[in-house]
């Protein structure tokens, strides 16, 4: 069969709907069949299309996910082809994408209960003015740590912008616009071309119309649950996109024309995280039979739709799945910024960090040996490493470590509390 390469009423997703033909349906099936396997584990010898929403979504993932799908992007990037459709898209949404993930790397302190420190020791003084003038050096540790409370709401602060400005530093490693431009890029269709497909998307349309419901998106759900042989690429943006619904119709044709001009030797693999409107996949994320007899017919190959997330998730070994909450994403990015933190604790950082914080507090006085004991017990017993892992953690459990005093009816020294408060964490 001689294959057209310009998309018009011979060539294209339109031209051959109801064009039913058993061989052609059992040698589609057959061959998408034969190399699904391999399209799951993206073998290197596929070609790999990528949908919007994972460029876009690679923003959303995990750090570790991201720095691992990086790096396999970036040695298969003679393979990762990027339609003109999705790149238009990506560079129209980058930036605001960006921006929002961003602004979610947001951390609030101090909280209302590390406010209430203050407030908690005063009314503790007042409540037990009688009983504390029995017990002068503890109302005497009690009214040092009423003055504290100032200065540590202050370094929690402050420590806090210190945190955010390092966890939006961290979210720009691995920019994928810096890989973009290694990747294959599909040269736009011809406007005559995007004319024409606009039109015939516009008449398959015309049978959602038909359906008994008043409202359309309830006409097109219907659509899709009456007739899903007659499913076709973007149809959910006709609800989600209505302005402009002739994306997705765009990207199958810039992969069909692909695949008939260059001709592989093997099917191709199309990434989407798109894979709940029914338009790519049917419900269950199957292949709709209809669309690999149809681009069977037109090029004399298949495509494969897999859900990107999973496939990326399985290969790569790690999660890859979008975070959606901005305290996911915070303790995400964080953790990888601990993970990566290469400023290991020493005794002068130590000590300084003891006195910054607990100032009021006895210092223990001890030898160099000592200290370094303290490291390793620290690093053995906690997994504490870092001056940026010890401050958080002391700063952020500082009201615990108070509420234990008040409850002994003790303040510790320098030392002590650093241990108490370890101990309330991990215990």
């Amino acid at each position: 069969m001689t294959i057209q390469k310009k998309i018009g009423t011979a060539f294209s997703y339109g031209s051959q709907v109801d064009k039913k033909d058993k061989v052609v349906q059992e040698k589609a099936i057959a061959l998408y069949q034969q190399h699904h396997a391999a399209a799951k584990r993206l073998e290197k010898e596929l070609v790999i299309f990528l949908d919007t929403n994972v460029l876009l979504g690679y923003y959303q993932m995990p750090l570790k996910g991201r720095k691992a799908l990086y790096a396999f992007l970036e040695s298969n990037k003679h393979r990762i082809y990027i339609c003109d459709q999705v790149g238009r898209e990506y560079k129209k949404h980058d930036k605001k994408v960006r921006r929002i993930y961003s602004r979610q790397l947001h951390l609030e302190q101090p909280t209302e209960v590390q406010k209430n420190v203050r407030q908690q020791l005063t009314d503790y003084l007042d409540e037990n003015e009688d009983v504390l003038a029995a017990y002068p050096e503890f109302q005497k540790d009690l009214e040092g740590a009423v003055r504290n409370s100032e200065n540590i709401q202050g370094l929690l602060k402050e420590f806090a912008q210190e945190r955010i400005l390092r966890c939006k530093k961290q979210v720009h490693q691995y920019d994928l616009t810096t890989l973009l431009p290694q990747f294959q890029s599909l040269e736009a269709l011809e406007k005559q071309e995007f004319n024409f497909l606009k039109s015939e998307f516009d008449g398959l349309k015309q049978a959602i119309e038909a359906v008994d419901q008043k409202n359309f998106e309830h006409k097109v759900a219907a659509y899709l649950y009456q007739y899903p042989t007659k499913v076709f690429p973007g149809i959910g943006d006709l609800v989600k996109k209505p302005e402009t619904p002739y994306g997705d119709y765009c990207i199958f044709h810039e992969m069909l024309k692909w695949t008939a001009e260059n001709q592989p030797s093997l099917p191709i693999v199309f990434l989407t995280n798109d894979v709940t409107k029914r338009d790519w996949v049917d419900v269950d994320k199957r292949a709709y039979v209809h669309y690999l007899e149809n681009f069977y017919q037109n090029t004399e190959n298949v495509f494969y739709v897999l859900h990107a997330e999973e496939i990326f998730s399985t290969l790569l070994e790690t999660p890859c799945a979008h975070l959606v909450t901005s305290e996911e994403i915070w303790s995400d990015v964080e953790a990888d910024v601990l993970e990566t933190e290469t400023d290991f604790l020493t005794v002068d950082q130590l000590q300084a960090l003891l006195q910054e914080i607990y100032p009021n507090r006895a210092v223990l006085e001890e030898p160099k040996a000592f200290w370094e004991a303290v490291l390793e017990d620290l690093a053995q017993n906690f997994d504490i490493e870092t001056y940026w892992a010890l401050k958080i953690d002391l700063l952020e459990h500082y009201h615990l470590l108070i509420a234990l005093e008040l409850s002994r009816y003790q303040f510790y020294n320098q030392l002590e509390a650093l241990e108490r408060t370890l101990d309330l964490i991990f215990e």
